[in-house]
């Protein structure tokens, strides 16, 4: 098999487990409170990664151990994505799955929309063309084109995960600003992925309960988002980047919307409305319009998991 076509089949994988994380959540959430299974969920993929550290790399120099683990910009980074992800379980708790898969994934415009006002990036008609759309899309997936969606019961929930998404561009922005040539994939998500955790432990300290040990359920869910979902999911990522040249943001979106949009119809019972199909569309089609713009809003490896 040609590289290139492993190196697909590598990032697909990635992308279709990401998607599965919404459903997963959301499921998990009715067996453990969102505090408790987002910080055991990275605390299970830390201790995967740093596993895989060791077993790869067999003797680790202390140097390079400390360029990645006691790294003040990763450590930002980390505490970044800790909110995000604080916010998402605690949105999921009041939304559904697919409607969640879709306002995460509005990052990618509000990437272009903070780089214009803080980097003073160039905005153009068409791209400002695709970041309205795409606001369009947003609009209709709340709303699911009701225009009573404001005492609709999602909204809160809906409200607090698109809040989610506009931590997570914030992550990706800080991560351009300051991107280093040559890093170590595994270390610098390792190490990242470890700030998480311990952020969303300091944070969620209030809120533990470890009372979720006696549910099959909420282990499954936890398990199934720590391994899968973060530990195993960035490695395929980062391996199949080895092979091919960086892909639209936009189509690793569709798979993951589609891939959650499917298995909460199928296992949550979920209903997809014509608003959320339109509104899905219309933000699919913004994102096109604005990655086509520039080719520093495709994805470098700094794509966000959920």
């Amino acid at each position: 098999m040609q590289p290139k076509h492993i190196g697909r089949i590598l990032t697909i994988t990635a992308a279709i487990l990401w998607g599965t994380s919404f459903p997963v959540i959301r499921f998990g959430l009715q067996y453990v409170n969102p505090f408790s299974f987002v910080t055991a969920r990275f605390l299970v993929a830390s201790i995967i990664l740093l596993v895989v550290i060791f077993v790869k790399q067999k003797k680790v120099k202390f140097t390079i151990f400390k360029q990645y683990f006691l790294n003040k910009h990763i450590a930002i980074l980390g505490f970044i994505n800790s909110l995000g992800f604080i916010f998402q379980f605690i949105g999921q708790t009041m939304t559904t799955a697919t409607k969640a898969a879709m306002l995460i994934n509005t990052n990618v415009i509000f990437v272009a929309l903070i780089s214009y006002f803080v980097l003073h990036e160039k905005m153009t008609i068409k791209r400002g063309i695709g970041i309205i759309i795409a606001l369009l899309g947003i609009m209709l997936i709340i709303s699911e084109g009701n225009v009573n969606f404001l005492y609709s019961g999602t909204i809160i929930g809906d409200a607090i995960v698109f809040s989610a998404s506009i931590l997570w561009a914030v992550y990706i922005i800080e991560m351009k600003k300051s991107a280093v040539e040559n890093y170590d994939y595994l270390m610098f998500i390792s190490a990242m992925i470890f700030y998480t955790f311990l952020f969303n432990m300091i944070f969620s300290i209030p809120f533990l309960s470890f009372t979720f040990v006696s549910s099959f359920e909420a282990i499954y869910a936890i398990l199934h988002t720590g391994i899968l979902c973060t530990a195993i999911a960035f490695l395929l990522w980062f391996k199949g980047l080895e092979y091919i040249d960086a892909t639209s943001s936009s189509i690793y979106m569709l798979l993951e919307v589609l891939t959650a949009a499917l298995i909460s119809n199928v296992f949550l019972s979920e209903q997809i409305t014509l608003g959320l199909v339109i509104g899905g569309f219309l933000l699919f089609m913004g994102i096109i319009i604005e990655e086509n713009y520039d080719k520093s809003t495709i994805d470098d490896g700094s794509i966000v998991q959920n």
